[in-house]
């Protein structure tokens, strides 16, 4: 089994304008929600509740948030930039302009499979770096290419 199926986004979006957390979390659930073939209202929903349960990590400026929901039929992941930093109560204080989504059903075993394997891709401080240097969606999709150094590693 390939790094590539659990590391392989459905969602890029880049340099994303928000007004903080709740702002945030809306634009994700209105361009999750048609991936995971739910409502837009229920995946903002599921996610408020989780983000309330601890369903997010963030240091060094990442935030790698995870649901699983009996609701999601196909499990999605997003990759987002930020255009500024939102303040997510990380361990390290700071703005998290990263955010990372792992979305799915309630196959538990390849969820976690999914979240590690992003959590150790996401130790990569090149790759964050070279993130948040990105200028479009094209960019970001050449980091993710297999030949990457942090995708090797991964």
């Amino acid at each position: 089994m390939g790094i590539t199926k659990f590391v392989d986004f459905d969602l890029f979006m880049n340099r994303v304008r928000t007004h903080g957390k709740d702002h945030m979390l809306q634009h994700f659930a209105q361009n999750v929600a048609p991936l995971c073939a739910l409502d837009t209202g229920l995946v903002y929903e599921l996610c408020q509740k989780r983000m309330f349960d601890g369903g997010m990590s963030a240091e060094d400026g990442v935030a790698i948030f995870d649901l699983t929901s009996r609701f999601i039929e196909k499990p999605v992941m997003v990759l987002a930039t930020l255009e500024n930093g939102i303040a997510f109560d990380a361990s390290d204080n700071k703005a998290v302009d990263v955010f990372v989504g792992v979305f799915s059903s309630g196959n538990i075993s390849a969820h976690l499979q999914r979240l590690s394997t992003v959590a150790r891709l996401f130790r990569s401080k090149d790759l964050s770096k070279a993130l948040r240097e990105t200028r479009s969606i094209d960019e970001m999709k050449v980091l993710f290419m297999p030949t990457q150094d942090w995708m090797i590693a991964a």
